[in-house]
């Protein structure tokens, strides 16, 4: 990923941290995967298609990985709107970690 997406995705989820512990840091990492790849890393290899699948954070140490589908994918699936969604949702599970019961993502205190 290139240093300006890299500083535009990390401006992007400062600014949803607004409401977070101001002591508290979060480092994120975006990674954009094919379908395949990302039903393996976000089903941990259980499942092998998984077809409405945007995707998923883990974290790996202490930092919070958010796999998604190529911006261009999402983006015919609901336009650029459909992408941000997903990063936002996704950037949300780093800082709340799992609010809902189909979680792949694992919650580092």
């Amino acid at each position: 990923m290139g240093q300006k997406r890299l500083t535009s995705v990390f401006l992007w989820l400062l600014a949803g941290c607004a409401t977070l512990d101001p002591g508290r840091v979060i480092q994120v990492a975006q990674h954009e995967l094919a379908m395949p790849d990302l039903v393996r890393v976000c089903n941990r290899g259980v499942i092998d298609y998984e077809p409405d699948l945007n995707g998923c954070f883990l974290y790996i140490g202490e930092v919070c990985h958010i796999y998604t589908l190529p911006r261009w994918v999402l983006e015919t699936r609901g336009g650029l709107a459909e992408y941000h969604r997903v990063l936002g949702h996704e950037s949300h599970h780093c800082s709340e970690g799992n609010f809902h019961g189909e979680d792949k993502g694992v919650r580092i205190p």
